[in-house]
């Protein structure tokens, strides 16, 4: 195994470099949705957790793994570390100067200048977003936020957040985009706007009104993990936006402080927390987004035919005869039937290379990394290409929180959410209700 080890300190040191090259910077001060990715959703998400796997974790739920299984797993992952920052690297070529120069100026003095926005806009996308989560709610069977907060046990809140997703008798697009997407943006767009303008009650009003909803919207399904990201997401946005220095200190009490929200979360639903490493809380962080990898590998193509382009929506896959279907629904379906059938077990979401290899075999596995990372660059340099402000702070952290890493890789090929972020900025550009002027303190 000391081959092992010497490749399990390489990988992420290289990777770390390769990172570095491909988005100008790494440093916690000029944080980007590239190195976002590979602290957290990367290092700490997946890394970690395939590693200690590989040394000899004994994890709950990966009880029939081999040596052989965990070692493809660990190689999967040490791949998209690898080669991800080269497809992001390749996007960076579209744009004018370096992505260091793009970063730094991002990150510049020129935020803190006067900044023009479109102030009724963004009050009018708040009043959509709330009207469309009180339609969610009246056309949801029972909302799994509710019985989160009054303490229902752990198989009816799974029950409820079951039929909250699948039982929906709305319209799809006004819950998913006009309630959740657009809820949390606002909510980062107010909260960014008022943090450059702190004597103004009117900003600190919708700010409060904005961020209740947003956390009503992410706490929606009952889900903790997306509060948690959400409360992450409005420190990022106050360190980014007033230029605050990241140190090592306000880095540990960030972590400390989601680590308790999740804690608590955790009691208030199950009535325990457990803090072994291999289950429990913490087995939930570290182990479970590489679960679904490890099933993965395991079913297909043994046990489920490859997909071969089944995931992608059924409007596409129709036309060629295919029966729609997410590889973490089939594997899901597999491993936990009895919960499928209770309507208490959902999907298995793990790392973009999984549902690419699920559909394409080894072809996937090998071209999703440099595919996936061609469109974060777009994306990312997309974001930076001027001085940050109150708008595209709130999108680089939207992004850093909700990119699909830990999802499905049909999502960076066919994204409805990131279509309707464009025809959302826009239509703020071109319908100006009102163009008022924001001021540094």
């Amino acid at each position: 195994m000391t081959w092992f080890y010497i490749l399990s300190v390489i990988v992420p040191i290289l990777s770390f470099f390769l990172f570095k090259w491909s988005c100008g910077s790494m440093s916690f001060n000029k944080l980007s949705i590239v190195s976002f990715i590979y602290y957290f959703w990367l290092m700490f998400v997946c890394y970690v957790g395939v590693t200690m796997i590989v040394i000899g974790a004994d994890v709950y739920f990966i009880n029939n793994k081999t040596t052989l299984l965990t070692l493809q797993v660990f190689y999967a992952v040490s791949y998209v570390l690898l080669t991800l920052p080269i497809g992001v690297k390749i996007a960076s070529i579209l744009f004018k100067k370096s992505p260091k120069e793009r970063l730094d100026n991002f990150y510049s003095e020129k935020q803190n200048s006067v900044k023009s926005y479109n102030y009724k806009f963004w009050i009018f996308c708040l009043v959509i977003s709330i009207a469309s989560g009180l339609y969610t709610t009246l056309y949801v069977p029972e909302v799994p936020f509710f019985k989160m907060l009054t303490g229902a046990s752990e198989e009816d809140l799974l029950r409820a957040r079951f039929t909250s997703k699948f039982e929906f008798t709305g319209v799809p697009y006004i819950k998913n985009l006009l309630f959740h997407v657009l809820s949390v943006l606002c909510s980062f767009v107010f909260f960014n706007i008022y943090l450059r303008n702190r004597n103004n009650f009117n900003y600190l009003f919708l700010t409060i009104i904005s961020i209740s909803w947003g956390i009503y919207s992410e706490g929606f399904n009952g889900e903790k993990a997306p509060l948690v990201f959400y409360l992450i997401a409005l420190v990022l946005n106050y360190y980014i936006i007033t230029g605050k220095k990241i140190g090592v200190i306000q880095s540990l009490k960030i972590g400390l402080i989601s680590f308790l929200g999740v804690m608590v979360m955790y009691f208030l639903v199950s009535g325990e927390v457990h803090l072994s490493l291999t289950a429990g809380l913490i087995g939930r962080i570290v182990f479970v987004p590489t679960m679904g990898l490890f099933l993965t590998f395991l079913y297909f193509p043994e046990q489920i035919a490859f997909l071969n382009g089944a995931s992608f929506p059924n409007w596409i896959v129709s036309s060629f005869g295919l029966e729609h279907q997410r590889s973490a629904r089939a594997i899901m379906e597999l491993r936990y039937e009895d919960g499928v059938d209770a309507g208490t077990a959902g999907v298995m979401n793990t790392l973009f290379v999984g549902e690419a290899y699920a559909n394409f075999g080894q072809f996937g596995l090998m071209i999703s990394p440099f595919f996936v990372g061609f469109i974060v660059g777009l994306i990312h340099n997309w974001i930076i290409r001027k001085p940050g402000n109150y708008l595209s702070v709130a999108l680089m952290v939207y992004f850093m929180m909700n990119v699909p890493i830990v999802g499905g890789f049909v999502d960076f090929v066919w994204n409805v959410s990131w279509f309707f972020l464009g025809i959302l900025i826009f239509a703020g550009r071109k319908l100006n209700f009102s163009s008022l002027r924001l001021h540094s303190n």
